[in-house]
């Protein structure tokens, strides 16, 4: 999508976000911006490829382990 000004811009945005939030709330009967839906939070700015899969496995790691 090409918007013509910075407003235009956060207003496809806004109602993009609206969108999604209906649609998977319709089909799955979720909220995806519940922080309660997720294991794992992961901001990976900072970090290497090999630093975010050390992060995930461990993170699998312990939940096959709690849930063994």
């Amino acid at each position: 999508d090409a918007y013509d000004s910075l407003k235009e811009t956060y207003e496809a945005t806004i109602k993009r976000n609206e969108d999604d939030v209906a649609r998977y709330k319709k089909l799955y009967n979720i909220e995806y911006h519940n922080p309660s839906n997720f294991d794992l939070f992961l901001d990976t700015t900072d970090k290497t490829t090999e630093q975010t899969i050390s992060i995930i496995m461990e993170a699998f790691t312990k939940r096959q382990t709690k849930h063994a």
